[in-house]
C-alpha cells in the first residue's frame, strides 16, 4: 500500500500533466499503483476493508506456539526469545522448534536449550547439533570392554 507522501506526489505530478506511465517510472511504482491513486482522486490511504476479519487472525497463536507454551519453561523461554530476534520469519522458526521437540528425546533436548539459552543462541541449526552430540554421546556408547573388533559374521545358512 501507498503511503500519503507517495499518493501526494502521484496527484501533484499528474496536475503538472506528467502521463501515468512517466509518473510510475519517475516514483518507481507500477502503472496500476498510479491508476488506483487517480481514480480515487485524493492522497488519503483507502480504508482497510473488512479490517474485523483480519484481526483473529494477526492475534491467534500459532499451534506450535500453545504447543511450545504448553511444553514447560525452557522451551515457552526460548520460543519467546526466539520469536524477538528472529524477525518476520518467526513462524517457521517456531515450526522447526517444535518440530525439534517432536523429534529429539528431552533430556538432550532441554540440556542443548538451556546451553544455547545460557549463550545467546538462536540459530536452529547449531541447536540441532548440539542436541545431536548430546544424544551421540547419551545413546551411543559403546562398552569400553571389548577387547577387539566384532567377529566376522558367518556364511552358513
Amino acid at each position: 500500500m501507498l503511503d500519503q507522501r507517495i499518493r501526494q506526489a502521484i496527484l501533484t505530478l499528474r496536475e503538472a500533466g506528467h502521463g501515468t506511465r512517466a509518473i510510475a517510472h519517475a516514483l518507481k511504482i507500477s502503472c496500476g499503483a498510479v491508476k488506483d491513486v487517480l481514480a480515487a482522486g485524493t492522497a488519503a490511504p483507502p480504508a482497510l476493508a473488512r479490517a474485523e476479519k483480519a484481526e483473529p487472525h494477526r492475534t491467534a497463536p500459532l499451534p506450535e506456539q500453545r504447543e511450545l507454551a504448553a511444553a514447560g519453561a525452557p522451551f515457552a523461554e526460548y520460543a519467546v526469545t526466539l520469536k524477538k530476534r528472529i524477525g518476520s520469519r518467526w513462524p517457521i522458526a517456531l515450526r522447526r522448534l517444535a518440530q525439534l521437540r517432536r523429534d529429539y528425546p528431552a533430556a538432550p533436548l532441554i540440556a542443548a536449550i538451556e546451553t544455547a539459552a545460557h549463550y545467546g543462541l538462536y540459530d536452529l541449526d547449531r541447536l540441532e547439533r548440539m542436541i545431536l552430540r548430546n544424544v551421540a554421546t547419551a545413546y551411543f556408547v559403546l562398552p569400553a570392554d571389548r577387547e577387539g573388533p566384532d567377529p566376522e559374521p558367518s556364511d552358513e545358512g
